[in-house]
């Protein structure tokens, strides 16, 4: 029977009493009325009395809503209307007609006509039915507990509620503090938090726990809810399946804020992020996730998956806070309590309230720490359970979650100290219907409660120490590894004491002992987990392992560190060890260490890159211990490198400098999961940051004075002051320009280009920054050819803000330059250009236009003109990005012949380019048979000397000498076939041409196609960017098509071009598509042994676009008909199917029904696939597979008939495996735990 059916015959069955409980519970929550007064039951039980109206409401206008129940049963219309008039009597109910603001009338009957509703509606100005199908679908939907509570139905798995139900249902939990007080002292968050979740779709409030987040977040909830019309639900784990729940809640036109209390322990929250951030919802679905501080990462990394939240860190309260609540909330009035209540909370909400609630009870004696509060609220919890049960307990709350198989670690614990498997189960069973731990099926368990959690691992170990603490670990490393150091940290967060770290300690190092001669992958986890306890068995490990490592030098000079800064990705182990010593007494080891690993093996640079720079670089708490650690770790790389002077000491040096010397920082912190918390903080003006980054200049001053390490030195210069100063930001560059002028000004000279064009970058630093240009600091301006490349550099639009006047002001200055400078500081300019290419630097394009805008004033003068072109062609043409400018003006001077002449004298990489630009200068009267010669003469020319001329001179050429396009395009093929790209260039400008033009081209080919489709060939495989809407593919086609083949073979071969994916889109366009499409399928199918991609473009080619109807419609169609024309071949099939199985459901359902009407044979049917090649999906897969048996499903229901017995088995053998399948990931999810 469907839950919709069970409700209604449940309501049916009801008593009138039990009726109008029912209904006035139904209508409080659905109308959310203050109170309700019933008139027609006995209060106590579900008798009724007589009178009229059966309950009412008394509005803040001092009017009454009426509610009339009747009977069940008994609800014909008479019955209604009579109720009706009844409340419209004051004689019956005391008050006026005038008085009556509304009548609500309640009643059974699913026959009433319109016309019969119209008239009950009329016989007052507002009259509201309710009948039994509206009040089955809201309990079913909306009022589960309402179902459960009066109808004894289970609807839901209780995981969802409405904000009050869940405050009502926080209440009834023995092991948590009431929700229901006011929120106090914390109006700035709420304020904070509401404005969030008005900008953003997620917010993620974190804390340390007790501390009020859940509190904070019901109430934001209710102010957004106010202003926003939304509904407020609230989602809290009982760690069984939510995706049924979340698919009835939650409806697609609704505007939502969800609460997820303690959103780390739903294990498919997936499901309702996915559901958020649906593109097919409508109404907004906001959520407000709560998590504790130390499961935040793992969260994150989930959420950040299909969402960026909002991160909202909340405090812990002030003492006077603590004072307040305990005064305002609670009502204790003696001082001394509160003061030593507030004193032991140390602002956690929770242990006040705790802590107050026991002192009211009478149960609060003494109050000397956390551990006090905790035992006062939980003995009672503690005392009703007997040993082994309690033993239970503390081994669930120890290892989260886990199976109820022999194999699990926990049960072999609890047979060892005497609980056997039957008594282990048993005891589970007890505690699940304490609702302190959960089960899923009788074949999972997992723990409920967070805070009773957190107690019984700190009763287990340190107050009835149950377990030691080094048994446990031995036992759990390496497969319960997380769960064992989240329990440690939970206990050293919570139950800090001297004495408890010091036990704990005392355990690690004993389990140490055991475990320092395991296996390596057990060493390596147990190093990971407890480094900071045994930090000199630590590094000794470390060093130990770096040892056993191979001797690899990778080439530091030629490694391009900046290109790769930005993965933060490392790959090393150890070098995450290391990073952790960072604020141990044994940092200084650690860096030692660290720079042994780099010189011994650099097989991955950039791990040492993000250790020294960022892991060991500043931090947004490095304030803390005044920068001590950078200031070690400045000393000891500073020192290492004036001892060895190597490139690997060397860079060491560059990857701290340049962290320290810079003003804004994202620095991250470790993270489970290898999820990052990123953090921008500055620097503050302190004496220690000033001293701290003179040192690092000085150590800039020790790197330039070396020739083959300057280099660095000026990179970590230019970088380092590479913005304008700010703020506090301003006193720390006036210091370091004191430094700069100390240390590094004696060692510039404006006579050195790069030197100049450091001394450059200070100058612009210094005026930006309103900071005077330091006297000892030659100017780059004596440079002559230093001002030139300035002058060419400089960004005139941006200096202007308008760019016709800046491109106005530029080429006055540039022209003003031509004048006045000689040709021989523009050839000295070249030579340092070339230069710093060669070092690998890159030239501006600002440097680029501006070479071009030279050569166009140039022209003036010609002689200087050419001095400076052979000189700049001498130097590789640095900067040059075309030919187009250069070239066009020196035949302008010089005419073609002349130019061809100088251009051909002088080797330099551009030089086939620039003489095939000269040809498109070649005047008609020009064009000879020498010159075709010439110009066929390409393929009999060294590879880096060729260079195609341009297509439309190929056609100029044409049209005097017919038939050399034929000949160049033939000889284009020859070529080609090195060089593909010639032919791609060569032809991209005729697939842009007109659809006649291009037609009149491929017929001059006549006789000759084998040419053009060749040509095509080699095109499509020199770029990615050709004939990218297919017109002369289309062309060439309409001449033959087996062309397709063609295409499809030299695709297949060239999958890196991705943008010829939709090229064989355009058959879908043909009159004869289906042919056509038949082809290349055809041709797909025969290169498909040999090329991976066959299946891959086969999709492309067949798959359905929502948002094309008519080219889905194509696309069926082509599909039955291939399906009705080869239904009998095999190999036709399978291949057709292995393509069709990754479409849309839909259209998969589609075909395989289509292949079933035209072949209903069982053992062909049992050849193609009735599932996804692959599968993906985000989160929970538990929406992928009900997806699959929903197809499976539909698929057997269609395959109606004695012909589809057989087909039908096979259905229902794979829907039973996917429901079996679907149980399992159901039982994995609900054991997911934070790592």
């Amino acid at each position: 029977m469907s839950k919709i059916n069970q409700i209604q015959q449940a309501i049916l069955s009801l008593g009138g009493g039990a009726y109008q409980k029912l209904m006035d519970a139904y209508l409080l929550k659905r109308y959310k009325f203050e109170n309700i007064m019933p008139l027609g039951s006995h209060v106590g039980t579900d008798k009724t009395t007589k009178g009229v109206p059966d309950s009412f409401v008394r509005c803040e206008n001092e009017k009454f809503i009426l509610i009339s129940h009747g009977t069940v049963g008994n609800h014909s219309f008479d019955k209604v209307k009579a109720d009706i008039l009844a409340c419209l009597k004051t004689e019956k109910t005391g008050i006026g007609v005038e008085d009556i603001e509304q009548i609500i009338c309640c009643h059974t009957s699913t026959n009433f006509t319109p016309g019969q509703i119209k008239e009950l509606c009329s016989l007052f100005s507002n009259v509201v039915l309710i009948g039994l199908a509206e009040v089955s679908y809201d309990l079913l939907y909306k009022y589960q507990l309402i179902a459960l509570d009066h109808l004894g139905i289970d609807i839901d798995t209780h995981q969802i509620f409405d904000v009050d139900d869940f405050i009502v249902e926080a209440a009834k939990n023995a092991y948590s503090t009431t929700l229901d007080m006011p929120l106090l002292c914390r109006e700035t968050e709420l304020d904070q938090l509401v404005q969030y979740l008005e900008q953003t779709q997620i917010v993620l409030v974190f804390g340390a726990s007790g501390i009020g987040k859940t509190r904070l977040a019901i109430e934001a909830a209710r102010q957004y809810s106010q202003r926003n019309d939304a509904i407020i639900k609230v989602i809290k784990s009982n760690n069984e399946s939510i995706y049924e729940d979340l698919k009835a809640t939650f409806g697609e036109e609704n505007e939502y804020i969800v609460i997820v209390d303690d959103a780390n322990q739903l294990a498919q929250l997936d499901l309702l992020l996915s559901m958020a951030v649906a593109p097919s919802r409508k109404g907004r679905m906001k959520l407000l996730l709560t998590v504790r501080d130390y499961a935040k990462e793992k969260l994150l990394h989930k959420v950040r998956e299909v969402c960026l939240p909002v991160e909202y860190q909340l405090s812990k309260l002030s003492d006077e806070s603590i004072e307040r609540i305990l005064s305002e909330n609670l009502g204790i009035t003696n001082q001394t309590l509160r003061k030593q209540i507030q004193i032991i909370a140390k602002g956690n909400a929770r242990l006040a309230v705790m802590a107050g609630v026991c002192a009211l009870q009478g149960n609060l004696i003494q109050v000397h720490n956390a551990f006090d509060i905790f035992n006062d609220y939980y003995s009672a919890i503690i005392e009703g359970m007997e040993h082994k049960e309690l033993f239970v307990a503390s081994l669930v709350a120890l290892f989260e979650s886990f199976t109820l198989e022999q194999s699990e670690l926990p049960l072999q614990l609890a047979i060892e100290h005497g609980i056997s498997e039957g008594e282990f189960i048993e005891h589970c069973y007890s505690l699940h219907k304490k609702e302190v731990i959960s089960l899923y099926e009788k074949r999972a368990v997992r723990f409920e409660n967070q805070n009773l959690r957190d107690y019984l691992i700190y009763y287990m170990f340190f107050r009835a120490k149950m377990l030691a603490p080094s048994d446990v670990i031995i036992s759990a490393f390496p497969c319960y590894r997380s769960q064992v150091v989240f329990a440690f940290n939970t206990l050293i967060q919570l139950f800090n004491t001297e004495e408890n770290i010091e036990y704990i300690e005392s355990e690690i190092r004993k389990a140490w002992r055991t475990m320092r001669d395991c296996s390596a992958e057990t060493v390596e986890k147990f190093v990971e987990s407890f480094l900071a306890v045994i930090p000199n068995e630590s590094l000794l490990y470390i060093k130990q392992e770096i040892d056993k490592l191979p001797y690899v030098q990778e080439n530091l000079a030629c490694f391009d560190f900046k290109a790769t800064s930005h993965q933060h990705i490392i790959h090393s182990k150890l070098i995450e060890m290391l990073a952790r010593f960072k604020h141990t007494d044994q940092f200084k080891e650690a860096i030692q260490l660290a720079i042994y690993f780099f010189e011994r093996n650099n097989e991955y640079p950039m791990d040492f890159y993000f250790l020294f720079k960022e892991k060991w670089g500043y931090s947004h708490t490095s304030y803390r211990n005044n920068y001590e650690s950078e200031k070690i770790l400045v000393n000891k790389v500073l020192e290492n490198f004036q001892q060895k002077k190597t490139l690997a000491s060397a860079q060491c040096l560059c990857f701290v400098v340049s962290n320290c010397l810079g003003f804004a920082f994202s620095t991250t912190e470790p993270a489970s999961n290898n999820s990052i918390s990123f953090i921008r903080f500055s620097l503050p003006a302190c004496e220690e940051i000033y001293e701290l980054r003179k040192k690092c200049i000085y150590a800039l001053s020790e790197l330039l004075k070396i020739t083959e390490h300057s280099k660095y030195a000026y990179v970590i210069l230019k970088d380092s002051f590479g913005h304008a100063a700010e703020g506090p930001d301003q006193d720390i560059l006036e210091r370091d320009l004191a430094a700069l002028e100390e240390y590094i000004a004696p060692l510039l000279t404006a006579e050195n280009f790069d030197h100049c064009i450091l001394l450059n970058h200070i100058e612009e630093v210094c005026e930006e920054s309103n900071k005077p240009y330091p006297s000892s600091f030659e100017k780059c301006s004596s440079n002559q050819v230093y001002s030139v490349y300035l002058a060419l550099k400089t960004n005139y639009h941006f200096k202007f803000k308008d760019y016709d006047l800046g491109e106005q002001e530029r080429k006055k200055e540039l022209e003003r330059i031509c004048e006045q400078v000689p040709a021989s500081c523009f050839l000295d300019l070249w030579a340092e250009l070339h230069r710093l290419i060669k070092h690998g630097k890159t030239i501006a394009w600002e440097v680029t236009t501006g070479i071009e805008v030279v050569f166009e004033l140039l022209q003036n003068e010609p002689d200087k003109f050419i001095v400076c072109a052979e000189g700049y062609m001498r130097q590789d043409t640095p900067g040059c990005i075309g030919s187009s400018s250069i070239v066009d003006n020196m035949v302008k001077l010089y005419g073609v012949i002349e130019t061809e002449k100088v251009v051909s004298a002088i080797k330099f990489k551009m030089r086939p380019q620039w003489l095939a630009r000269i040809y498109d200068h070649v005047l008609a009267d020009e064009v000879t048979e020498e010159l075709e010669c010439k110009l066929l003469s390409l393929k009999t020319m060294p590879s880096d000397e060729r260079y195609p001329i341009s297509f439309e001179t190929a056609i100029r050429v044409n049209e005097v000498r017919p038939g050399f396009v034929v000949a160049y395009l033939k000889m284009l093929n020859e070529v080609s076939q090195g060089q593909p790209w010639f032919m791609t260039r060569f032809l991209r400008p005729l697939t842009g041409e007109s659809k006649p033009f291009i037609s009149e081209f491929v017929a001059s080919f006549a006789g000759h196609m084998d040419v053009l489709y060749q040509a095509y060939r080699y095109a499509i495989r020199g770029e990615e960017v050709f004939d990218y809407k297919g017109n002369l593919f289309e062309r060439l086609i309409a001449e033959d098509l087996s062309f397709i083949d063609c295409v499809v073979e030299e695709l297949l071969n060239n999958r890196s071009r991705s943008m010829h994916n939709d090229l064989l889109d355009v058959l879908w366009k043909q009159d004869a598509y289906l042919e056509c499409i038949t082809v290349a399928f055809e041709a797909l199918r025969k290169y498909s042994p040999s090329s991976y991609s066959a299946k891959h473009l086969a999709a492309h080619l067949l798959s359905e676009n929502n948002k094309n109807d008519e080219a889905n419609k194509q696309r069926r169609e082509w599909i039955e008909a291939y399906i009705a024309e080869n239904s009998m071949d095999r190999d036709s099939m399978r291949f057709l199917f292995d393509i069709i199985c990754d479409c849309p459901y839909d259209q998969f359902l589609s075909a395989v029904l289509c292949f079933c009407r035209c072949n209903p044979d069982y053992s062909d049917f049992c050849e193609i696939p009735l599932s996804p090649s692959s599968f993906s999906w985000s989160g929970s897969e538990v929406p992928l597979i009900e997806k699959q048996i929903t197809f499976l499903t539909e698929l057997s229901e269609a395959l109606k008939g004695f012909q589809f017995i057989e087909h039908r088995a096979r259905l229902s053998e794979c829907i039973q495996w996917k429901q079996e399948y679907k149980q399992r990931v159901l039982m994995k999810e609900f054991l997911e735990k934070d790592e």
